[in-house]
């Protein structure tokens, strides 16, 4: 796949998951899970929320139980360096950027392309939604077409923590325009919700709902525009050209 095609396959799905709720898993993840997670992406750019997301579709994340594969581990508390260990034999540790798309494209990279390779979304990023049908890996290489994966995807749970704490955390701290989805947090999820109820309940207007997915970015700089008058700062249409 592409690069410029792998954006805009990313960028598009992201959008669609809709709303998963407060899950258990999140919970586990940020109440019991988190130090672990943390711990292991210490000195590198990897977002500890792409560990969580792998984690729980590797393990349930489980700490006793391996990010590459599942295994048992003898303790828990060899997790963290087991997994940094992976990190380097994939060079996870080496990659600069973390914008959505490309951990999105991660994400399934670490799975593998099979599902890719079968013209269908992938269940590993997308289980759980209306995006994923009938089919899914039941093991490596193996694939039965009367089964549908109903295991949230890796790509759900990502977006359930990033509801809740932000990708690429501490490097924005006001909503600005975001043109590759590196600032994803729960400041722009709530800032989506709020444009949507300003023009539903205050101006009273017909227009289409603004997808919530916490990204900034051009959709999101027009709502912006259209309910105060301009576009969120930093975008390029801002200053006499929108």
């Amino acid at each position: 796949m592409s690069r410029s095609r792998s954006r805009r396959y990313y960028a598009s799905l992201w959008g669609k998951i809709g709303d998963p709720g407060y899950s258990g898993v999140i919970k586990l993840i940020l109440t019991e899970n988190i130090t672990e997670y943390k711990k292991a992406v210490a000195k590198t750019l990897i977002p500890w929320q792409f560990v969580a997301a792998i984690h729980w579709r590797e393990a349930s994340c489980d700490l006793t139980q391996t990010l590459k594969d599942g295994a048992s581990l003898s303790a828990s508390n060899l997790w963290a360096s087991d997994a940094r260990r992976v990190f380097k034999e994939r060079e996870l540790h080496l990659k600069r950027k973390w914008d959505i798309c490309r951990l999105l494209y991660r994400l399934e990279e670490w799975n593998g392309w099979g599902y890719y390779k079968k013209g269908v979304h992938s269940a590993y990023l997308w289980g759980g939604t209306e995006l994923v049908s009938q089919g899914m890996f039941v093991a490596d290489g193996k694939y039965d077409r009367s089964l549908r994966d109903l295991r949230y995807g890796a790509a759900v749970v990502l977006r359930g923590l990033l509801e809740r704490s932000n990708l690429n955390q501490g490097l924005k701290l006001r909503i600005e325009y975001d043109a590759d989805g590196e600032y994803i947090g729960p400041a722009v999820f709530a800032w989506q919700r709020a444009l949507n109820r300003w023009w539903r309940d205050v101006l009273q207007v017909e227009r289409n709902r603004l997808v919530v997915d916490g990204w900034a970015g051009p959709e999101t700089s027009s709502a912006t525009k259209f309910v105060f008058g301009r576009y969120l700062k930093g975008d390029p249409r801002e200053g006499g050209k929108g």
